[in-house]
């Protein structure tokens, strides 16, 4: 027997051995058996945790994740036990990769149905509170009907999006929903607004009417007659309007009848600062120059709320007067001034220090002209009405010192307005 032959013989039982012996199983012990016991366990405490996190939540990605995890981890632990220590390594670090990120996904949805909800319950409660003002004062405007109704239908498909946990589209769906009864709310408020003082103004208007009757009489007069017809007819159709639920329409309607009225009283009776009917046809001046500074429909709802609650303060100081409370009559008629003041500083808008002096240039040279009036004026009370617009434009002035440019412009526009007043009532107007 030759050399060769006899190695070949000893060899063979350690190749059997070898043979014998599973793939890669001559690298598997180069890692730490302790190092990998601890990362199995570590990852057995994050799968639990976040098993704990998706059993509180809806997330079928996050079940899904986890659910791999559980799986990768459970060769991990048979290939540990197997002693095959780096596999085991390997399939615990992609299964808690997996694990953190089924714990990323039911956060995110948790996240997005926490938020969902929230959108869901505010839209709930604005339709719920337009509803009630519709309901409340019986108005029948269509327009917050219609948000209503549509945020209705959105928040439905929204919820049903939501349940197959669609939930970028549900959240997406539940902020126009939430939108469209923020909206429908508003208007329901506006409308409320415009209605209570509209029934105020129907009522003061019907008063109006008599007192423009009575006053005109059986004369002959066909001028102030086609007027009186012209506020009569105003009057119905901002009636009917307001029967039609057209309420912006039938407010400006309202207003021209009011304007048609009070120039139809102004001309049969005398004037005088200190009569209490007097103040209030002069607060409806102020009333009409801050409409006209302002705009018809103020975009600050603040300035908005001041003319309307001006109005409701006039009608009820007419009220007042019609029972003889002349006192009460005043003192609202104190306020509304001074809320119509407030709405006109703040309506005007920003105004430059070139451009309120302006103003108070045009004022000044109007109450100059006004002195050479009141010499051959004999009306009553003109006199004191100089007096209160020369006090409006004093205060202009201070305020155009202190560089309160907005206040100095509204001053004088109340002083200008009180100066043009004067040349109306002196030349019989």
């Amino acid at each position: 027997m030759n050399s060769n032959t006899r190695y070949l013989i000893i060899l063979l039982p350690f190749l059997a051995v070898l043979a014998m012996m599973p793939s890669g199983a001559t690298g598997q012990n180069n890692v730490d058996r302790s190092l990998v016991e601890e990362a199995l366990a570590r990852t057995d405490e994050i799968i639990n945790d976040v098993q704990s996190l998706i059993d509180e939540t809806m997330s079928q990605k996050a079940r899904a994740r986890i659910t791999l995890a559980i799986e990768l981890q459970k060769r991990a632990w048979d290939n540990f036990n197997g002693n095959r220590y780096r596999t085991a390594l390997e399939l615990t670090k992609e299964a808690r990769q997996e694990a953190n990120q089924a714990k990323a996904m039911a956060r995110i949805e948790t996240q997005a149905e926490a938020m969902h909800a929230r959108l869901i319950e505010e839209t709930m409660e604005r339709i719920a509170s337009a509803s009630n003002i519709l309901l409340e004062y019986d108005l029948k405007d269509t327009r917050p009907r219609k948000l209503i109704q549509q945020a209705r239908d959105l928040a439905g498909k929204s919820m049903e999006n939501a349940r197959q946990y669609r939930y970028q589209l549900a959240i997406k769906l539940a902020q126009t929903a939430r939108d469209h009864a923020v909206e429908a709310e508003k208007q329901a408020r506006t409308i409320r607004s415009v209605a209570v003082v509209m029934e105020r103004r129907l009522e003061l208007a019907e008063r109006l009417m008599e007192r423009a009757r009575e006053m005109i009489g059986n004369i002959e007069d066909e001028n102030a007659v086609r007027q009186l017809r012209m506020a009569e007819r105003q009057l119905t159709n901002a009636r009917n309007l307001y029967g039609e639920a057209k309420y912006r329409a039938a407010k400006m309607m309202m207003e021209r009848c009011e304007k048609t009225l009070r120039s139809l009283i102004r001309r049969f009776r005398s004037y005088s600062p200190e009569d209490p009917t007097a103040m209030i046809d002069e607060a409806h001046r102020l009333l009409e120059r801050a409409e006209e500074i302002v705009g018809n429909d103020p975009p600050d709802p603040e300035t908005d709320a001041a003319m309307n609650r001006a109005r409701e303060l006039i009608a009820l100081a007419e009220e007042r007067l019609s029972t003889g409370r002349i006192d009460a009559a005043k003192l609202m008629l104190a306020e509304a001034r001074r809320t119509l003041q407030g709405a006109i500083r703040k309506g005007a808008g920003e105004i430059s220090k070139e451009g309120s002096r302006e103003i108070i240039i045009r004022a000044e040279r109007k109450g100059e002209q006004i002195l050479d009036i009141l010499v051959s004026c004999k009306t009553p009370g003109a006199e004191t009405l100089y007096e209160r617009a020369s006090t409006h434009l004093d205060k202009a002035r201070q305020y155009q010192q202190e560089s309160r440019f907005q206040g100095a412009a509204a001053e004088a526009r109340i002083a200008l307005n009180m100066f043009n007043r004067i040349i109306e009532i002196c030349s019989g107007h």
